[in-house]
């Protein structure tokens, strides 16, 4: 790790993932994390559970976290 982290946050509230949206997402966070030189996460938070799977863009290699809205919650209460 290089000490620094940019971290995207995709929120789904009574909406499904559009087409793609992750590796967007993935994409974007990747030219942040070249241009800071930072490490990246993606968080991809969903109220009940949507599968998911860990975006690929070429060698760029992130920390993919789905989650759920009340795991998001206990964490930001405490």
């Amino acid at each position: 790790l290089r000490g620094r982290k940019v971290i995207f946050v995709e929120s789904k509230v009574g909406a499904q993932q559009g087409a793609n949206q992750l590796k967007r997402y993935t994409e974007l966070l990747a030219e942040e994390c070249r241009s800071r030189e930072a490490d990246g996460c993606l968080v991809f938070v969903t109220r009940s559970y949507e599968p998911a799977e860990k975006p690929s863009v070429g060698h760029f290699d992130f920390e993919f976290r789905p989650a759920r809205w009340y795991q998001l919650y206990r964490i930001l209460k405490t």
